[in-house]
């Protein structure tokens, strides 16, 4: 009952999986979804879940860290703002750059595949920072960031490829190993047991075997910008802008504000406490005073930043069932501009308080990505949340090098520009499909699928 037959299975079903093939029939022909709800959910969705949290938060230490890094190592590398801007850049810079090649990768050679390299890849860069001798800050941070490397180990002995990447590049036989190992493992039946012989996807999921990365991102891309989606596909990235510009760049500079808030007197306003300190020598001249040493409570505002975002991103989710999507990020971006405007006019606390109350829109990039994957079309939402997020970390990359020298020398205007942005956002967001007129355009497209 689960035994394959690869003389059958194996040659004409591996080489023309979306059409009848000789020697399967149809009642032992099985929908992909069908077969999953078979395994159930179990011991390798709770272990590859664990993995996922596991490798998130490595992705997010390589790329956060750098503000206490440049923090604390100002001194000694001789960092100035500007300096402090491009080093903060440098990890977003690597994702956007990098983005299509993994996805690439990935489609052609399995996630599991990417995932080995880039980890690799990540381990071994982790420990040759590590080994910085004029870096010593530097050190300790990269080498935790190659610690969260081995995860590499993880993914190698703990995971398996996607069954579904096998099933649409034709692979069938090796797909329903991994499914009977799937089923072993969540069910603790033996592999022989699984009942599915042979699993079907729907035509949009099979795929041939892409080669040229150029040619594949152009076929990928230029749908998005088709008379029929360009607009879905503007007002996505420009729903996006605020979400991605805002909360991450001030996350990696969030440390230096705090320092710079730690060595303040406590009656001023939040833009005075970014002039710059000097002290005298005996000539009476004026000499920058350089202080690396990272304060205490700029560890404990990083971790109730931190906390903060998981409430709010909770919240949000609530938010949702009651008001929906498309209200949930429009008033969720003109409250965060209130506050965002609100750090001009407040002491120093207050003010502190108001920019980690505003990054509360960095829960909205999920509201953008959900309608990203349902404006969509089954074979471009991919793609579409890719762009998405590249836009957004694009402009973010201009945001990470300015912040320090724009809240240094022009804070009070730059303020009302970061809020200008933030409302920006909430006023695009009233374009948005309502979720009830989303339900319809989803409906529609499946009904359209259907009579294909």
């Amino acid at each position: 009952m689960g035994d394959i037959d690869s003389t059958t299975n194996g040659s004409v079903c591996e080489k023309i999986p979306d059409e009848k093939c000789n020697g399967v029939s149809e009642s032992d022909k099985t929908p992909f979804e069908d077969a999953l709800k078979i395994i159930g959910t179990g011991t390798y969705n709770y272990r590859l879940l664990t993995i996922v949290i596991y490798s998130l938060l490595a992705a997010t230490a390589e790329v956060f860290t750098i503000g206490v890094v440049t923090t604390a190592a100002q001194c000694d590398l001789g960092l100035d703002v500007e300096k402090k801007g491009l080093m903060s850049s440098i990890p977003i810079l690597g994702v956007v750059v990098s983005a299509h090649f993994w996805g690439f990768l990935a489609d052609t050679r399995g996630r599991r595949f990417a995932l080995i390299i880039s980890t690799s890849a990540c381990c071994v860069a982790g420990l040759l920072a590590a080994f910085a001798s004029s870096w010593i800050y530097l050190a300790v941070i990269k080498f935790i960031g190659a610690i969260f490397g081995v995860n590499l180990l993880l993914i190698v002995f703990f995971t398996f490829e996607s069954p579904k990447f096998y099933f649409a590049v034709g692979e069938h036989e090796m797909g329903l190993k991994i499914m009977q190992k799937f089923y072993k493992m969540n069910t603790g039946n033996a592999l022989e047991e699984y009942p599915v012989k042979y699993v079907v996807l729907n035509k949009d999921d099979y795929k041939a075997r892409q080669r040229n990365f150029f040619r594949s991102i152009w076929e990928q891309t230029t749908p998005l910008f088709s008379k029929k989606h360009i607009k879905s596909t503007v007002l996505i990235f420009l729903c996006g802008l605020p979400s991605y510009c805002v909360a991450p760049p001030l996350s990696i500079w969030l440390p230096f504000i705090m320092n710079s808030f730690s060595k303040s007197e406590n009656n001023i306003q939040f833009c005075d406490i970014f002039r710059m300190k000097t002290i005298t020598n005996d000539n009476s001249s004026v000499i920058p005073e350089c202080d690396d040493r990272v304060a205490d409570i700029t560890y404990i505002t990083l971790s109730t930043f931190a906390a903060y975002l998981v409430f709010c991103s909770l919240s949000t989710c609530l938010v949702i069932k009651y008001i929906g999507k498309k209200w949930t990020f429009v008033i969720n971006h003109f409250v965060c501009a209130v506050l965002c405007v609100m750090i001009n006019y407040l002491n120093m606390l207050g003010g502190v308080v108001a920019l980690v109350g505003l990054s509360a829109n960095v829960s909205c990039m999920g509201i953008v990505t959900t309608y990203a994957i349902e404006l969509f079309p089954t074979y471009m939402r991919a793609m579409a949340v890719c762009l998405t997020i590249l836009c957004g970390r694009a402009v973010s990359i201009v945001f990470s090098n300015i912040i320090g020298a724009q809240l240094q020398n022009n804070c009070f205007n730059f303020i009302f520009i970061v809020a200008g942005l933030i409302a920006f956002g909430g006023f695009v967001g009233i374009f948005l499909p309502s979720d009830r007129k989303k339900k319809e355009m989803i409906k529609e497209d499946k009904e359209t699928n259907n009579t294909t």
